[in-house]
């Protein structure tokens, strides 16, 4: 009740003095126990401000708890002192207390040095001679938690006392407990940071403090030698207690806190971190992966010339260690495939500037191409074709890898990257041939055909109107037409045709069946005719003769022809742009006059087969009756202008600028993307290098030894001149103003943005004619959020039981309520209020302030007695400050596109007249950075691009823009947002909607 403020003012008085008569003297410890904290929080003092006579009662009754002979009483009442502000009902008190210091109970003793340390703090002159005491009780106590008690009161009241006993007992400092090691290393902060004379004296005790076996003074050890000393010896103890602590702790959060310390040390002490980089490599036996993901990201940054060849032993052994102790069932789960993936990205940024060592890793890598959930996969085709554009000279060796490691392929994604790689990378006439034979090889006999179904077009309806089948393509062997006993033709091997045999063969297989109608035991009529019966069989025969196999079935074929039958249009116009270029790069080898690999004839029944194929695909897809696997009418045009453009190349008619735009644009595209993201590269390593480093002729300039009629500098006594600045708007300081008016004043270029930003965050609870003015400032500190709350008293009138009573709404949580207190007239207070913050999405604070009057005016509010309650308006968290924009690569972006299940999509419909300023006015709006090249959606007239940010939770936000501009200028799109959350994508595509120039109605 008095803590909620029901007790009046007036009522205190008389219930303090039943409190003392009737429930202190009581035997029962749950009582007193509520009566001490009574006695806490009510008030000692009059309207006068002298204490009341009741206190003496008070005071006597805390003496005799304080000499009672039950050791509980006796730390309650302590305690009880340790929260007392009166002098005057203390220093009667203060003999007990030091009495206590000597009880044979060393409860009773820890909580009177507690004591002792909190008078002394607020009132030193009760305890004069500190020091001398708690130097003689450290002394003679043999208890680790009193004497962890009585030498932090040490360091509070003598820092040069405790540093000299510290320093009498160094040699014990190992054998002490680590509660009196943790004393020890806050005291070694304290000294040095007021007498940096004395850090000497104190290095050789936190390095003894480095080997003790309990983790947190190991840890607190390295973070207080870093800031005293930054030697190559204590910075190197200091990272190999980080890297032996991050291989011991099994806490997550005690990793990445580690994980963070040295990723702090390595942008310092970058070449002294860089020598434990194989001892934090251990660290990836760590289960979570989001501690493998950052320390695989600190040990990259540290990978350089002497050490890339541990390093990458260090990953394949890793990658080896992973696939041989696991099931297959195991190995295919997505942790371990994610983990997998992290690893061979690593490699690939560790060995992608040192061809010698990336050559020997083509062979460990390609092994991973037949991942069959297609994680790892396109990470090795990104490392295959960057390899091959930076070092020409291995690129024969890649593409033989890569044409070995076709068949395991089991992902549409990584065949398409393969194929990609293939038709960009083969240069000469032999590899042109041996890609294509191998790629022929994978999709099979030609014309594809679909399985049987009574509901579509059947296999055999599609081989009766072929007539004709095509073996995978081969160099080595002519191919002609040979007829077989029904008059049907088919493509074999010259030396292989043997059309007797194969007749006779035939013949014996498919015997003539009677075509009578044919009864069933139920004595209906079978539906399968002889004719079907004898083309089924002869079909399967001539498959399983033309390729030396025993048949295609759905489990033997290949896994590119299943991919292809099952509907992955996607991937079939990857296959067919593929041959396409394949077949027009042996059209030019011919023509530049190589006829011993691209001879005439390999050339025709190249361009035949990727015809075929073309068509076969056109069929196969009109035929289906899914709409998901159905061929759509962009798949079919990209497939119909290959065969256009395969028909030009035979007639010799193709035009060399479509020429040029098949074989050379799409390589000059990845070049150019390459380029950019190295120079991307280069100017963030550049910035960060640069970042606090200055020109060696820059000069210097100390104000105060300056004259003050040339005194034009803010009051940085270390920066640089504003003459040599180029555009600096820096503020000229008056020749006539002194240092103090100087320090007043500050830097007012500086203090604007932030001032700005204050106002931004500022926000008015209540109206200026309520009674009491509240306004709110918000600070976010990532998971956290501060609430500062400043309240002004506008009345004549004291107002007593103040209390702001806030609720959340969203993923907020009150840490804690605020505090009721009272407000003289015109008086303002200022409280703090703390919010914890789990996601990104959109938060509410509302509430309530309350209090009480003796006499009402008027005034905003409801009256309800004396109590009064204003209605506070509601504080709205922008779901915009956890985002910050980012980079991804391009994998990892389109494998989040792919998981994210939550989209937003957003019809813009604007009068910009610019597509490069839309796209900054989306990337602005989100707090997103563009990850798609630039600067050609103006040729174009489309834009087409992909966005990315992060929020301060970990949680990943993706973009991507589509939009056309119109001949009258209106620029008509759709932006689609997606995120794991739905509150996430949500608040986005509401504050892409609000934003007028990207709504505005067109007429």
């Amino acid at each position: 009740m008095q803590l909620n403020g029901e007790i009046p003012a007036g009522q205190q008085g008389s219930l303090l003095m039943a409190v003392i008569r009737y429930a202190l003297p009581n035997e029962d410890n749950q009582l007193r126990k509520l009566c001490l904290l009574y006695l806490e929080i009510v008030d000692k003092t009059g309207r006068d401000g002298k204490m009341l006579p009741e206190m003496i009662l008070v005071c006597n009754l805390l003496r005799n708890e304080l000499i009672h002979p039950n050791e509980y009483s006796r730390g309650c009442a302590l305690r009880l002192c340790c929260k007392l502000n009166e002098a005057e009902l203390l220093e009667p008190l203060v003999p007990a207390i030091r009495q206590n210091l000597e009880h044979r109970h060393a409860y009773v003793r820890r909580n009177a040095l507690l004591a002792v340390g909190s008078l002394y703090r607020r009132f030193p002159h009760l305890i004069p001679d500190i020091s001398e005491l708690i130097m003689q009780y450290l002394e003679n106590e043999h208890d680790q938690s009193c004497r962890r008690n009585a030498f932090l009161v040490l360091i509070q009241a003598d820092q040069r006392h405790a540093a000299t006993y510290l320093l009498q007992h160094a040699e014990q400092l190992p054998s002490w407990n680590e509660v009196m090691q943790m004393a020890a290393l806050e005291l070694i902060r304290r000294t040095s940071a007021h007498d940096p004379n004395e850090k000497a004296a104190f290095v050789k005790l936190i390095f003894a403090l480095l080997q003790s076996p309990n983790a947190a003074v190991a840890f607190e050890a390295a973070q207080t030698l870093v800031r005293l000393s930054a030697a190559p010896t204590a910075i190197r103890a200091a990272a190999s207690t980080y890297c032996q602590l991050l291989l011991t702790q099994s806490d997550n959060n005690v990793k990445l806190i580690l994980i963070d310390r040295i990723t702090e040390l390595r942008h310092q002490f970058a070449q002294i971190v860089q020598e434990h980089l194989m001892e934090l490599l251990r660290a990836l036996s760590s289960p979570d992966l989001h501690v493998r993901q950052r320390v695989l990201d600190l040990a990259m940054g540290m990978v350089g010339p002497r050490n890339v060849e541990e390093v990458v032993a260090a990953l394949r052994k890793e990658l080896n260690r992973l696939a041989e102790s696991t099931s297959r069932e195991e190995s295919e789960s997505e942790p371990l495939l994610t983990y997998r993936q992290m690893l061979i990205r690593a490699i690939h940024q560790s060995v992608i500037h040192y061809p010698e060592i990336a050559a020997r890793m083509l062979g460990s890598l390609t092994d991973f191409l037949g991942d069959a959930a297609g994680l790892a996969g396109p990470e090795v085709i990104a490392f295959l074709r960057e390899l091959g554009e930076l070092y020409p000279q291995l690129c024969e060796v890649i593409m033989r890898r890569l044409l070995d490691a076709l068949p395991m392929i089991c992902s549409g994604r990584v065949f398409r990257g393969a194929l990609w790689t293939l038709s960009e990378f083969c240069s000469s006439p032999k590899e042109l041939v041996d890609a294509f034979a191998a790629i022929s090889q994978q999709i099979g006999v030609l014309p594809l055909t679909l399985a049987s179904d009574s509901n579509s077009t059947s296999a055999y309806e599609l081989d009766n109107e072929s007539g004709a089948q095509v073996p995978p393509f081969s160099a080595n062997e002519h191919w002609q037409a040979v007829s077989d006993h029904d008059g049907d033709d088919h493509f074999g091997p010259e030396s292989a045709a043997q059309p007797a045999k194969l007749l006779e063969s035939s013949a014996a297989r498919n015997p003539k069946r009677s075509s009578r109608p044919r009864v069933l035991p139920d004595g209906t009529y079978a539906t399968e005719s002889a004719y079907t019966m004898m083309v089924s069989e002869r079909t399967a025969h001539r498959t399983a003769e033309l390729d030396g196999q025993p048949g295609w079935l759905e489990g033997s074929a290949p896994t590119l022809r299943r991919l292809l039958l099952q509907g992955d249009n996607f991937l079939g116009v990857s296959v067919v742009s593929t041959l396409t270029k394949l077949a027009l790069r042996l059209n030019q080898a011919h023509a530049a006059g190589d006829n011993v690999q691209s001879t005439p004839s390999v050339c025709r029944r190249a361009t035949a087969y990727a015809l075929l194929l073309s068509a076969s695909l056109l069929r196969v897809g009109r035929f289906r009756t899914e709409p998901a696997t159905r061929l759509d009418a962009d798949a079919a045009e990209r497939i119909a202008s290959c065969i256009q453009v395969l028909l030009q190349a035979m007639e010799s008619r193709l035009d060399p600028v479509v020429l040029h735009l098949w074989l050379e644009s799409s390589h000059l595209a990845f070049c150019e993307m390459l380029r950019k993201h190295r120079a991307t590269e280069a100017a963030l390593a550049s910035a960060r290098a640069m970042d606090d480093q200055l020109p060696p002729d820059t000069l210097i300039d100390f104000r105060l030894l300056h004259a003050r009629r040339n005194s034009t500098l803010p009051m940085k006594p270390f920066e640089r001149s504003s003459t040599l600045k180029e555009g600096s708007n820096a503020a000229t300081i008056d020749s006539s103003m002194d240092d103090a008016e100087l320090a007043a004043r500050g830097d007012s270029t500086e203090r604007s943005p932030l001032r700005d930003f204050n106002l931004r965050h500022l926000h008015a609870l209540s109206g200026l004619g309520d009674p009491v003015y509240v306004e709110a400032q918000i600070t976010m500190h990532q998971y956290d959020i501060m609430l500062d709350i400043w309240m002004l008293n506008q009345t004549e009138q004291t107002l007593q039981n103040v209390c702001v009573e806030l609720f959340t709404l969203g993923d907020l949580r009150l840490c804690e309520r605020p505090s009721p207190l009272v407000l003289a007239p015109q008086q303002s207070r200022h409280i703090r209020v703390a919010l914890k913050v789990s996601s990104t999405d959109t938060g509410v604070i509302f509430g309530n302030l309350v209090f009480d009057r003796v006499r009402s005016s008027v005034g905003s509010g409801s009256e309800n007695g004396n109590g009064w309650v204003i209605a506070l308006h509601e504080i709205r968290l922008d779901v915009m400050e956890y985002l910050r924009p980012g980079d991804i690569g391009e994998t990892a972006f389109r494998t989040m596109w792919e998981e994210f299940e939550w989209e937003n999509k957003v019809v813009i419909r604007s009068k910009l007249g610019s597509l490069s300023h839309l796209l900054e006015l989306v990337a602005e709006t989100l707090h997103m950075r563009c990850q798609s090249p630039r600067n050609i959606e103006q040729q174009s007239g489309f834009l087409a691009a992909n966005l990315y940010a992060t929020s301060v939770f970990g949680e990943h936000v993706l973009a991507n823009i589509s939009a056309e501009c119109l001949p009258d200028g209106t620029i008509q799109g759709a932006v689609r947002i997606r995120s794991k959350t739905q509150g996430l994508a949500l608040s986005l595509g509401d504050r892409l909607g609000q934003t007028a120039a990207l709504t505005d109605s067109v007429s």
